[in-house]
């Protein structure tokens, strides 16, 4: 029984000794670095530049792709949107803008309309164009005639909105005032007790 242990052993001892020998020559031949069996380490840093220019290029047509989309929607807009959807935006007024475009799929707009479109509709209509509603040159129009108005409308609506804060704030503090009037009256006669 010794005997055949002694035989296991030496046998063991011999594949660890192959295995060493085999590990070295490997690392001889293409480095330190697991790689796959027969390829050099050229041939690796070769392929991964390939790889990498590869990925580069692929990712520079899905960039190229998806800017020439952005580009066909910015300049093809679909006209085919539904005029109920509209109400969800409460744009009534914006829809007097719109209609006779849509229907008769012109660059035509109401620039009286947009004189006297309100702030509240304006975001509506900047919805309407990010829906692709209207052509290039309609968007022109309507950017042309809308700046001034909305922003005096919009100045004038924040200043109605500021001056009502300011106005509650006034009577807040008036309040406050009195109250503490009031309290140092009452602690004044208190102390006269």
């Amino acid at each position: 029984m010794l005997t055949e242990f002694s035989r296991i052993q030496a046998s063991v001892n011999e594949t660890i000794m192959n295995c060493t020998t085999l590990e070295l020559k490997y690392m001889e031949l293409f480095g330190e670095r697991s790689m796959r069996a027969g390829r050099s380490e050229d041939g690796l840093l070769k392929k991964k530049k390939s790889h990498n220019k590869r990925k580069a290029m692929k990712r520079k047509v899905q960039r190229l792709k998806d800017q020439c989309q952005f580009i066909a929607e910015k300049l093809c807009p679909s006209i085919n949107l539904d005029i109920d959807q509209l109400n969800i935006y409460d744009a009534n007024k914006v829809k007097a803008i719109v209609e006779t475009s849509v229907r008769e799929q012109t660059n035509y707009i109401n620039v009286d309309f947009l004189n006297t479109i309100g702030v509240k509709h304006v975001k509506a209509l900047f919805i309407l164009i990010e829906k692709q509603l209207f052509t290039c040159e309609a968007k022109c129009i309507i950017m042309d005639n809308l700046c001034s108005v909305v922003e005096t409308q919009y100045w004038s609506y924040f200043n109605s909105v500021y001056e009502s804060g300011v106005n509650d704030e006034n009577q807040d503090v008036e309040m406050n005032e009195s109250e503490s009037e009031e309290e140092k009256s009452g602690s004044d006669a208190t102390e006269s007790e």
